[in-house]
C-alpha cells in the first residue's frame, strides 16, 4: 500500500452469547482483509486474515496497534467489574484504592 495505510475497522454485531467484539478489516474503504476478534488460548485481540492477501510493515502496524488496543480496553474493562482499580496493570496495587498509583516499574 503506498501513500500510507488506510484500514477501517467496522465493528461487527455480536452474535447471541458472544462476549467480544469482532471487527472486519477493509483497505482503501473496499477490500476486505480479514477479521480481528478475540483469541481465548492467547487472551488477546488476533488479525485472522482472509486467504490471498498481502501485509507490508505499515499495515502490519496498524493492526498491531489496533489489536493491543483493544486488547487492552478489554483486559481494563474485566478488571474494573472485578473490582479492581481503573489503573489495573499499571499500578503495582492490586486491589481497589484511592490515592497515587504505585507504577509497575518500581516493584
Amino acid at each position: 500500500m503506498s501513500g500510507g495505510v488506510h484500514l477501517e475497522f467496522e465493528v461487527q454485531p455480536k452474535p447471541k452469547g458472544r462476549k467480544t467484539e469482532i471487527w472486519t478489516v477493509v483497505a482503501q474503504g473496499e477490500v476486505r482483509l480479514g477479521d480481528v476478534k478475540w483469541y481465548a488460548p492467547w487472551r488477546r485481540y488476533t488479525f485472522h486474515p482472509d486467504a490471498e492477501t498481502l501485509y507490508d510493515a505499515e499495515c502490519l502496524g496498524v493492526l498491531f496497534q489496533f489489536c493491543a488496543k483493544q486488547t487492552l480496553k478489554r483486559k481494563l474493562a474485566v478488571a474494573v467489574a472485578k473490582g479492581y482499580p481503573p489503573c489495573f496493570g499499571y499500578c503495582k496495587r492490586e486491589v481497589p484504592h484511592e490515592g497515587k498509583c504505585v507504577p509497575m516499574e518500581s516493584r
